[in-house]
């Protein structure tokens, strides 16, 4: 689920959402898995796209997986899942959270972190996340990415156990929840 916010004079409210719905991915995904729901204010579905030095597996209804992540202990510039959002024509973005439902196998990659093109992938923003090996929430917060019209994130995941350990995306319809500001 992909949730966009705006700043009213009160509170947010969601204005616009995004996931990769019931779409099943049950042939390997080497590629990009499409969001299925979005509203007027994003102006395209935008694509998760995986890296090619990672391998697509198959996935299933919602949820798509790869493995092939690095074993070292920082972070491969060269493998990423990817995505990008665009505000619809008249808005601008403002994130502040990003969180990610998945999990990974026993011997999967156990960090992640997110980058964005704002300062071209340079730094990690939001911090380290843990990825869980049941499926759960993983949260980046404080992102701090104001006014922006199109935003470009990349969630690089790292420290696998083994290379054919595997990182899932997805939990039934649920990938992505982010909250962004958009005015």
């Amino acid at each position: 689920l992909f949730v966009v916010m705006m700043a009213g004079a009160a509170q947010a409210q969601t204005i616009a959402s995004l996931e990769l719905g019931t779409n099943s991915y049950s042939a390997i995904t080497n590629g990009s898995a499409t969001f299925t729901t979005k509203d007027a204010n994003i102006s395209a579905l935008p694509n998760l796209t995986l890296t090619v030095g990672q391998h697509g597996q198959a996935g299933g209804n919602g949820y798509v997986s790869s493995k092939g992540w690095p074993t070292s202990t920082s972070v491969d510039t060269n493998a990423y899942w990817q995505f990008t959002v665009t505000a619809a024509s008249g808005y601008q973005l403002s994130v502040t959270n990003l969180a990610v439902r998945g999990h990974r196998s026993s011997t999967g990659p156990t960090n992640l972190v997110c980058r964005s093109d704002v300062d071209s992938y340079a730094s990690n923003i939001g911090g380290v996340v843990a990825i869980p090996t049941n499926s759960g929430t993983m949260t980046f917060t404080n992102l701090a990415l104001s006014n922006r019209s199109a935003i470009t994130f990349r969630l690089y995941s790292y420290q696998a156990g083994a290379a054919g350990g595997s990182f899932r995306f997805g939990d039934n319809g649920s990938v992505l929840e982010i909250k962004l500001q958009v005015s």
